[in-house]
């Protein structure tokens, strides 16, 4: 079986707006905090976007170690509130710094790992293969974990308008929309994923900015 990379950056979405296609998933927004999983021979790892290891804040997601060896899964790290992404929840999270802190959260506010993406499989990548096909091994997978921390981000096909509508109605993040023949391009910001965000005006000062590539704007600082 071959080795699995240290870290495997994620593939990005640019913004877009709601639709309907045949050839497109909608999922939700998580609204959480992205990781990757990995399932090596000798460890569990759990590395974030920024690349730090994210394993020990949260101890509940420990079933994941249970994956096979050799599986490298993507997904949304999040608190859920009342069935619904908790933002407030999520940030207490992030701002833990002890492990007496990441125990005592992980029974307050326990978070979810909500798995959307299958990158490597039995040792081997699979990311050339199709979404729809990543996406049914990952079930799979996920079925024989029988973990109600570990769960698969469901989507729907087609029905974007629809999928849309309901977030916004429920005061979500927005959905995100993925080509269901697109390859997964590790680092890539491509038209295959859009993100969808429900939007609301309000007047802030910006303080600062953390920049992403030459134009991007990762995360802002307002007042």
């Amino acid at each position: 079986m071959a080795a699995l990379p240290e870290f495997i950056p994620p593939m990005l979405a640019k913004i877009g707006d709601p639709f309907d296609d045949p050839e497109w998933l909608f999922e939700i927004k998580w609204d959480g905090t992205r990781a990757i999983a990995f399932a090596d021979p000798d460890e569990f790892r759990l590395i974030n976007r920024n690349r730090n290891v994210v394993r020990e804040r949260y101890p509940e997601l420990a079933g994941l170690r249970a994956l096979p060896n050799g599986t490298v899964v993507d997904g949304e790290i999040t608190v859920l509130v009342e069935g619904k992404p908790s933002f407030q929840g999520m940030l207490q999270r992030e701002q833990a710094r002890t492990e007496r802190r990441f125990a005592a959260l992980s029974q307050s506010l326990p978070a979810v790992y909500m798995a959307f993406d299958l990158l490597w499989r039995g040792g081997e990548p699979v990311t050339e293969w199709p979404l729809h096909d990543r996406r049914d091994a990952l079930a799979e997978i996920l079925q024989g974990l029988k973990d109600d921390r570990v769960l698969f981000s469901e989507g729907i096909v087609g029905e974007g308008l629809a999928t849309f509508e309901s977030a916004c109605a429920q005061e979500l993040e927005g959905v995100v929309a993925k080509r269901l023949a697109s390859r997964y391009l590790p680092g890539k910001r491509t038209d295959s994923w859009l993100k969808i965000k429900r939007s609301h005006l309000t007047l802030a000062v910006i303080l600062g900015f953390l920049p992403e590539g030459a134009e991007g704007v990762r995360s802002l600082v307002i007042g």
